[in-house]
């Protein structure tokens, strides 16, 4: 209790003290509001590089034959919070026509319910063989509960994978209902369910969206779109015109 009421009166006086403070998206500054800590808080979301996250190749569009089964990849700790205790009962629901890769995450733990079809990759910390995760997959299944942002939407987008997440929290923000992918009630398995269904089956709605995958990463979350963001917020710091 201690503890974490020092680590909150911290934050408070660090808050106050700050010239400027930032959140990584208005879930995440909303927050921030509603705690009573600062009211001006400034967006300016988390960025990805896109030359480097991107499909594998310039017709990845159709990458996704209708004949064999839909690829389902989770990325991220597999824990309640990032709703890993659902992937099982969905997978179970989806049946052989669907696989789904998961990984460790950085606690490296193992799922206690794992269905047939799904893989534990385990922990990896290399960034290429992320990137070749997501250019091997169909759909990112993002269930999670809580997100400050959404990193991992964000990477699959810019390689051009459409995303099937919580409606909730920061993801939103990140992923676009219909556009870039599809989004779910919390919790709802059933849900989840239907949608994988959805977009596995139907080709033009999966091109359509991988493709609004990739256009949101690069007009909105691209390197050279946030970075000029920051440069602008120091400088306007510096003189004195926040």
């Amino acid at each position: 209790m201690y503890h974490s009421t020092f680590i909150r009166r911290f934050v408070e006086r660090s808050m106050t003290r700050a010239a400027a403070v930032t959140a990584v998206s208005r879930y995440a500054a909303d927050t921030i509001d509603q705690a009573g800590m600062r009211r001006d808080v400034k967006v300016i979301y988390n960025w990805i590089d896109t030359h480097r996250f991107r499909p594998p190749t310039a017709a990845s569009a159709i990458r996704k034959p209708e004949s064999r089964q839909t690829r389902l990849l989770f990325m991220g700790n597999p824990s309640v919070r990032k709703g890993a205790d659902l992937l099982a009962p969905i997978m179970r629901e989806l049946g052989p026509s669907f696989t789904l890769t998961y990984t460790a995450g950085l606690q490296s733990r193992a799922l206690s319910d794992v269905a047939a079809n799904m893989r534990n990759v385990g922990r990896i910390d290399d960034e290429d063989e992320i990137i070749r995760l997501y250019q091997d997959t169909d759909i990112l299944l993002f269930p999670t509960r809580q997100e400050g942002f959404g990193l991992a939407a964000l990477e699959a987008m810019a390689c051009g994978v459409p995303v099937i997440a919580t409606r909730g929290t920061a993801l939103p923000e990140v992923v676009e209902d219909g556009v870039t992918g599809m989004l779910c009630p919390e919790g709802d398995v059933p849900a989840f369910v239907t949608a994988c269904r959805l977009l596995g089956a139907d080709r033009h709605l999966w091109q359509t969206t991988s493709a609004g995958a990739r256009r949101r990463a690069e007009m909105l979350f691209s390197e050279d779109i946030i970075i000029p963001q920051y440069i602008g917020l120091y400088e306007a710091l510096l003189s004195g015109t926040p």
